[in-house]
């Protein structure tokens, strides 16, 4: 027998053939009767509108399938059989395909279609006419036999299981993550101090409470009782610290533990190979932890739910060396476990029920490719995924789907794109070549034809939304005349160096081609690009990138200093910007403590960077996603990951 409940999907054939699952990008499954070799059997689906009928079903499978037999020259002959009964009550549609195999034989393809929702299954048995005329009731039962079952993917039933396609983390080590995918993985499977509820309010997590002094620099917590890893070792102050200085230790390399816990006072000795510890961080007891920090400020708690601040197992950690988190079972701390991870197809998260406040939700399942042949949303529409992300070019389309419209939800997102200039190089360190740049690009056509309005234009660095934001900004405007007289201006004039944008080895995606084909167009200035391998480009682009390079930046925490300070101040190691004023600007909101007066400093600080051209904001994106009626609770966090803490699902209806 073979059963897929992936697909959901069963039906016997003879023992003795072999069987090979997922053969190729389109056949999912392929069998061969080693004693007659020319003997085979095919599985592959298709995906239809639910209500297409079986025997339009079936035109479709057999044009498919002969296909390469016309461009081969032959002249197949089809025969529709009708209709026949499967083993679950469902009825199937046949038809016999047969051409000349050359020397007076003849080969015979029979193909049956039956259907669940989306899906089509389409079963095809080749024989030579001969061989299937003397095992035609051997064939009758093969494709009878087929039955649907309720899906299962990777042996969760799917009613215990959120299905969505959330990608593979780069690195699971909490003091390495750097991008939105890992940082959803490891805020899942480990836990800090504090961390976000469903508002990015910052709550307790495994500190029970905490108390700050008159100072604002010193920060107790107690730890809760009774909090484990998830093998069973309790967790104690002692490995918070000790969780703290690994992350900033030097040989580690992290440039994720500076921006996020270089306020703690000792952190940058201890970066720089000065201290063997850090001073700020001291174990008072087993349950108290206390963190002093340089200055008061007032987002230090919001930064301690980022990932770098997770407490690992020591015992792991050691015994494993660097590569500890790619062990099978991974020893976290959060309120799920690492259930299954295979590269490339799937990760499973499953609930830890002995975290201090258990989940609703029991399993996650991210699949990291579609069925062959199918899209994601054959994927949610077949019912066998949850939830999917739409992009930009199918909102149209599934806004005026009859069933995708009622299931589409639209999430705002803390997240600007840009260009970065290199301020530091000519010829970008003029500001009039910066602003002839930025002047240069129509950015709202860019919005409107390239991203197809599927997210809303920049005018400044901030998105809406985040405190701080302010719709009175004076943005870059679109003025090809006015980049033409800028550029004549400025100290090149016409005489500019080459100039090198960084792009992914994949290729030039369209938005810098449209920026590119702008730059030459109305300044005849050419720009080239220089591909990076990728994982340098997603890990370590502020290294090798030249002159200009696009960059996005999803909030970590909802606070102008998360972007402002922390991307582009220029005491920064990978700087591009420089700029005193800016600095000092960012400088004084760091410490301020009166919350208006600190916003107002931001937005001078963001209004002097628009003014001096310090970046082209290009958009802030949005998440569209189709989600199925029985999961309550989705909601996508403003900082780019959905919270799974928030999931609850309902009874499946059939």
């Amino acid at each position: 027998m073979f059963e897929d409940p992936e697909i959901g999907i069963r039906f016997d054939y003879p023992e003795w053939w072999e069987a090979n699952k997922q053969a190729s990008q389109f056949v999912w499954m392929r069998a061969i009767d080693p004693m007659n070799p020319d003997s085979r059997l095919l599985l592959f689906t298709l995906f239809h509108d639910v209500d297409t009928p079986l025997s339009d079903r079936l035109e479709d499978a057999v044009e498919i399938f002969i296909r390469e037999e016309v461009a081969d020259g032959l002249s197949p002959e089809v025969e529709v059989v009708g209709t026949a009964a499967l083993a679950d009550g469902t009825e199937a549609e046949r038809a016999n395909i047969s051409h000349s195999g050359g020397q007076d034989t003849v080969v015979l393809h029979r193909v049956q279609v039956s259907a669940r929702e989306t899906f089509t299954y389409v079963l095809v048995l080749s024989a030579y006419a001969d061989e299937a005329q003397r095992f035609g009731r051997t064939f009758d039962t093969i494709l009878s036999s087929l039955e649907t079952i309720e899906p299962a993917i990777y042996g969760i039933p799917h009613d215990r299981a959120f299905i969505m396609l959330l990608g593979e983390p780069q690195t699971m080590d909490p003091a390495l993550v750097r991008e939105t995918t890992s940082h959803l993985f490891v805020s899942n499977v480990f836990s800090g101090l504090v961390r976000f509820d469903s508002f990015l309010r910052v709550i307790p997590d495994l500190a029970e409470s905490w108390e700050v002094d008159e100072t604002g620099t010193i920060y107790t917590f107690t730890l809760r009782r009774g909090i484990y890893f998830h093998e069973g070792r309790t967790i104690t102050a002692h490995d918070f610290k000790y969780s703290i200085e690994r992350a900033s230790d030097p040989e580690l390399h992290s440039d994720t533990v500076p921006l996020y816990l270089g306020d703690i006072v000792g952190m940058h000795e201890k970066l720089e190979g000065e201290a063997g510890e850090v001073a700020g961080v001291e174990v008072v007891d087993e349950l108290t932890l206390r963190i002093t920090i340089d200055a008061p400020k007032e987002y230090f708690l919001a930064k301690l739910t980022y990932p770098a601040s997770s407490v690992v197992d020591r015992v792991a950690v050691e015994a494993l060396g660097q590569d500890w988190w790619m062990e099978d079972r991974i020893n976290g701390s959060g309120p799920y476990q690492m259930r299954e991870w295979q590269q490339g197809r799937v990760v499973v998260l499953e609930r830890y029920r002995g975290y201090h406040t258990p989940v609703e939700l029991e399993y996650l399942v991210s699949p990291l490719r579609t069925l062959p042949g199918a899209s994601l949303l054959d994927m949610y529409l077949g019912e066998a995924w949850d939830a999917v992300f739409v992009r930009a070019r199918s909102l149209d389309f599934v806004r005026e789907h009859p069933l995708l419209s009622q299931d589409l939800q639209e999430f705002d997102q803390f997240t600007s794109s840009f260009v970065v200039m290199d301020t530091t190089r000519s010829p970008f360190d003029d500001p009039k070549v910066r602003r002839a740049f930025a002047m240069a690009v129509d950015r709202e056509r860019l919005v409107e034809e390239v991203l197809e309005g599927g997210v809303k234009l920049a005018n400044g660095l901030l998105p809406p939304g985040i405190p701080g934001y302010h719709t009175s900004l004076r943005g870059i405007p679109y003025d090809p005349e006015m980049a033409r007289q800028l550029l004549g201006e400025s100290r090149y004039g016409d005489n500019l160096p080459e100039i090198i944008y960084t792009v992914p080895r994949g290729g030039t995606n369209s938005i810098v081609r449209f920026m590119i084909d702008a730059w030459e167009e109305v300044l005849g200035v050419e720009v080239k690009t220089e591909p990076v391998p990728d994982d340098e480009y997603f890990y370590g682009l502020e290294a090798v990138a030249e002159h200009l390079y696009s960059y996005g930046w999803v909030a970590d925490y909802p606070d102008p200093e998360n972007f402002l300070d922390l991307l582009l101040h220029s005491s920064r190691h990978d700087a591009r910007y420089i700029n005193e004023e800016f600095d000092n600007l960012v400088e004084q909101a760091r410490t301020e403590r009166d919350w208006d007066v600190r916003l107002g400093l931001y937005q001078q600080a963001e209004q002097l960077l628009m003014d001096d051209a310090g970046i082209i904001p290009l958009y802030h994106r949005q998440d569209f996603v189709v989600v199925r009626p029985h999961v309550e609770g989705f909601r996508m966090l403003p900082i780019g990951q959905p919270d799974l803490t928030g999931i609850k699902l309902n009874p499946i209806e059939q």
